[in-house]
């Protein structure tokens, strides 16, 4: 028995992923092989997401909502008449996608929220009378909105990555349960590999610095004054 139908709404790095279209091969899939090559390939955002929901009993999905060629995979297969030159085809083929999996909860990961506004919320809840529950991720600045009430307006629990985020959040009106970051299972090995003898570095950092990108400047900030006061290069 399934506890929940639970939808998470992603974006995928889409450069590298559209690249996978350039194969006929690949491009003749069904949109669920697609989908699955992508995740195990892990071109989005916690790929285990759905398989670790589906172990809990929900019934799970991922919706890469940016990446076109896929959403058009998905459209073909339903028969349906997208109209990909519209700047809303990211919400109309959303919805529809909803509609045909009838969730009980979305979950709005991260970046998405940008996608997904609180127009396009008020939408789904319109068009997809199933949904009780509307759940998100957040960890980082808000862009194009003014509060934190705004940008989550609607929203019925939103996780924040620190106890920082977690009090702008609730004090913008907004349930809020602090959820840190973590490593997807799916991506790390059975252990790291062993390390004997002396260190080479005594502090190293991995990961995007944040260079050019306005979402995570505090992030390329934070590494610039860490280079200023440590050996780190």
């Amino acid at each position: 028995m399934t506890n929940y139908r639970v939808v998470r709404i992603n974006l995928a790095r889409s450069a590298r992923v559209n690249a996978y279209w350039a194969d006929q091969q690949f491009s003749d899939r069904t949109y669920q092989d697609q989908l699955d090559i992508i995740r195990r390939d892990g071109n989005f955002f916690g790929p285990s997401w759905s398989s670790e929901m589906k172990q809990l009993g929900n019934s799970a999905a991922d919706l890469l909502i940016d990446v076109e060629p896929l959403q058009r995979t998905w459209s073909d297969q339903q028969g349906l008449a997208i109209d990909f030159s519209s700047r809303d085809w990211m919400r109309d083929v959303l919805i529809e996608q909803l509609r045909v999996i009838r969730p009980d909860v979305i979950y709005i990961q991260g970046g998405a929220f940008q996608r997904i506004d609180r127009n396009v919320r008020r939408s789904i809840r319109e068009n997809v009378p199933s949904i009780k529950f509307v759940a998100g991720f957040w960890g980082d600045e808000l862009t194009g909105e003014a509060n934190y009430g705004r940008a989550f307006s609607g929203v019925d629990c939103v996780f924040a990555a620190s106890r920082g985020y977690q009090t702008l959040i609730r004090n913008g009106g907004i349930r809020s349960e602090l959820l840190g970051w973590g490593f997807d299972p799916g991506l790390v090995g059975e252990s790291p590999p062993s390390v004997k003898g002396r260190r080479s570095h005594e502090f190293v950092f991995v990961g995007n610095t944040g260079y050019g990108c306005d979402l995570h400047r505090g992030r390329y900030e934070d590494l610039m004054g860490l280079m200023r006061k440590t050996d780190l290069r």
